[in-house]
């Protein structure tokens, strides 16, 4: 790749750093390709769990088991991903594989992750409530509900850590244990008070960097062992394990205490979404993906069906990238892949028709409006269904026609689901980040 203040030339170019981008960023790479990830910040990605949902509740329903889930939606909704993805390929292997890449990934930098597509499981969460997934790290593998039949549970908090009460999330977590048959012998929580914390307005992150540390780590363990030397207790709940040492120090709270030690689900700021995507990130760059962060592409040239060039932003900055294939990974709103201008909504950078989750033409909203509606409707917004329409190959179409022959999308850019609803973001934008890795090398190498 050659970069200068006036171009940077590659053989693919991927817009966006988040899960999506990257998977399909590395799997390029793959072909020992020339890949260039530009990202322009923390996307929706650094918003997630860290855990990797495939299909939680199809059509509405909550549902243990996935793989019937997508069979599901491949029957009720033809624009939905997998849909579309099962019109050429066996849609559940290549999510298996996609998966499969996706965790070996994150366990080359040390992140490990459990489960199976066949099954979803509940995990407890920092807000009291249950969290249904497929595939999670291996932090929170003790604290899957069916495996705490029986326990004695002491859920632990700390005082000043905002957003976080070990109280309530005790008695909640036993009535949503009942609910799924799951008895919990004893539930207690602790709150505890350490002198290396400030008792105020302590977030998470800042949590978990210091559980890293090793006199923080050794008073933790002091002080559960005297909280549980008082407490009838088999299971030890925390809200975070620490940064860049989880397993480490999970080993070292069990050994100590004698107990099961788990870390809860959170939602954002989440410390397993971040230590996911810098492992994502750390083994992108081992495997020669170039990330350029702060860059934001605003435009580009066409010349019929072909992009010739992507149009970079950096402040005032305005400068051009050219590569032989594209793949747009700019997220939807969170990650400004979509924005609202003048009643309308508008993709970003190929200025592409947005399509709704039905795959009819987006017809002219006004987000605000919609809103003032119903914040919160059950059956999920409908923006949240909207992007842009892809094939098979994850090639943008417009009314059936491919757009560009060298582009490709992937990840929450795409049109016909909707994750928040069905709970299938992270296997979506995997098993889409996937294939349009491969197919875009498959377009430069075909030449």
């Amino acid at each position: 790749m050659r970069r200068s203040e006036k171009l940077i030339e590659t053989e693919i170019l991927v817009i966006g750093g988040g899960v999506a981008g990257l998977l399909a960023a590395t799997k390029a790479t793959d072909e020992k390709l020339e890949v260039t990830v530009i990202d322009k910040g923390s996307g929706a990605s650094y918003q997630s769990s860290g855990v990797i949902d495939v299909m939680g509740c199809p059509l509405g329903e909550a549902t243990l088991k996935p793989i019937e889930g997508i069979a599901q939606v491949i029957e009720c909704s033809p624009s939905h991903p997998y849909s579309v993805i099962s019109s050429e390929r066996n849609v559940t292997n290549v999510i298996k594989d996609a998966i499969r890449y996706l965790t070996s990934m994150a366990s080359n930098r040390g992140v490990e992750f459990k489960g199976e597509i066949e099954r979803n499981v509940v995990l407890l969460n920092t807000i009291g409530s249950f969290k249904l997934t497929c595939f999670y790290q291996s932090t929170m593998d003790r604290g899957v509900l069916h495996k705490l039949e029986g326990a004695s549970l002491l859920v632990t908090g700390f005082k000043g850590l905002v957003g976080f009460n070990a109280r309530f999330c005790s008695s909640s977590f036993k009535h949503f244990a009942s609910k799924f048959n799951i008895e919990l012998r004893k539930t207690s929580s602790t709150e505890l008070s350490l002198p290396s914390l400030r008792e105020f307005n302590l977030t998470i992150i800042e949590l978990a960097r210091m559980m890293d540390e090793d006199d923080f780590r050794k008073d933790l363990a002091k002080k559960l062992e005297t909280e549980i030397a008082v407490n009838d207790v088999s299971h030890v709940a925390l809200p975070t394990l620490g940064l860049k040492k989880p397993y480490e120090n999970m080993r070292i709270f069990e050994e100590e205490t004698g107990t099961s030690v788990f870390e809860l689900v959170s939602p954002p700021p989440s410390v397993p979404a971040q230590r996911l995507m810098e492992a994502l990130e750390e083994e992108a760059i081992e495997r020669g993906v170039r990330i350029f962060r702060g860059y934001k592409a605003v435009g580009f040239e066409g010349e019929g069906r072909s992009i010739k060039s992507v149009t970079l932003a950096s402040g005032e900055k305005r400068f051009p990238a050219k590569a032989k294939a594209y793949i747009l990974a700019t997220g939807k709103f969170i990650g400004g892949g979509i924005v609202e201008e003048r009643d309308k909504v508008k993709e970003t950078v190929f200025n592409l028709p947005l399509y709704d989750e039905k795959g009819e033409p987006l017809k002219r909203q006004n987000i605000s409006r919609l809103l003032a509606k119903s914040p919160f409707p059950r059956e999920g917004h409908p923006l949240m269904g909207c992007g842009v329409k892809v094939n098979a190959q994850m090639k943008p179409v417009v009314n059936d026609e491919v757009a560009y022959d060298n582009l490709f999308a992937a990840g929450s850019i795409i049109s016909g689901y909707n994750y928040v609803r069905e709970k299938s973001g992270m296997g979506v934008a995997a098993v889409t980040g996937y294939i349009a890795g491969m197919n875009a090398a498959t377009h430069v190498e075909g030449g």
